[in-house]
C-alpha cells in the first residue's frame, strides 16, 4: 500500500480518530483530578571520619586518608539503607505493619541516591505526608544507630550524621496536563490500530 492510499484511509477516518482522542485525553483529566495528591519527604545523611589532631612536630596525612575513608564508607551507608535488617527495624520504629507484602510496599517508597562523596539523599514517598515523615525519620534514626553502634567496636572515628534532622516534605500533585496528553495520544494510537486492522481484513 502506497502513502497516499494510507492518507486517504486517515482523512476518512478522521472524525473517528480525533472521538477517540478526545474521549481519551478527557477521560484521563477528570480521572487525574480524582487522584490524590502523594508526598515526598527527604533527609540528607552526611558521611565524617575524625581525623587525628595534627602535631607540632611531624606533618600527617590522616586528614586526607579520614576524607578518603568516609567517601568509601559511604557507599557502605547506601547498602544499609538498602538492606531488609533496616527496613524491618524502621517499620517497627515507626509502627508500622512487619509483614511481607507491608514490608514490600514500604520498600518501593524508598529511594536512596548518593548525592556526593560523602552525602546519601533517602526519599520516602507516600499517599499521607504524615506517615511519609514518620518512616522517613525512622530509616535515618535505624540507619544511623545500628552503623554508629557497630563502628564502636570497629573504627570509631567514621559516624553517620543527618544533615538537618527534621525532613523536608514536598506535595506532589497528580500531573493534570501530562496525563491528558498522555491519554489523547493513546487515544491516537488505539484509533490509527483500529482503522488499519479493519482495513486489512475488509481487503
Amino acid at each position: 500500500m502506497e502513502l497516499r492510499e494510507y492518507l486517504k484511509i486517515v482523512r476518512k477516518s478522521l472524525p473517528l480518530l480525533i472521538i477517540l482522542a478526545a474521549a481519551f485525553g478527557t477521560l484521563a483529566f477528570f480521572v487525574s483530578l480524582q487522584l490524590p495528591p502523594s508526598y515526598t519527604t527527604s533527609l540528607t545523611l552526611y558521611v565524617k571520619r575524625q581525623a587525628t589532631e595534627p602535631s607540632a612536630d611531624y606533618y600527617t596525612f590522616d586528614g586526607y586518608y579520614s576524607q578518603q575513608a568516609a567517601e568509601k564508607f559511604t557507599e557502605t551507608v547506601v547498602g544499609f539503607l538498602k538492606s531488609k535488617d533496616i527496613l524491618l527495624a524502621s517499620a517497627k520504629l515507626a509502627d508500622l505493619p512487619t509483614d511481607q507484602e507491608s514490608l514490600e510496599r514500604l520498600e518501593s517508597s524508598i529511594k536512596i541516591r548518593q548525592v556526593a562523596p560523602q552525602l546519601v539523599s533517602l526519599k520516602v514517598e507516600q499517599k499521607d505526608g504524615w506517615a511519609a515523615k514518620k518512616f522517613c525519620i525512622a530509616v535515618a534514626q535505624a540507619t544511623t544507630e545500628r552503623i554508629n553502634l557497630l563502628n564502636q567496636t570497629g573504627d570509631k572515628s567514621i559516624s553517620v550524621d543527618l544533615l538537618n534532622p527534621e525532613p523536608l516534605v514536598e506535595k506532589n500533585e497528580p500531573k493534570v496536563v501530562l496525563n491528558s496528553l498522555v491519554g489523547i495520544l493513546a487515544g491516537t494510537l488505539l484509533a490509527f490500530l483500529y482503522v488499519f486492522l479493519k482495513e486489512y481484513f475488509t481487503l
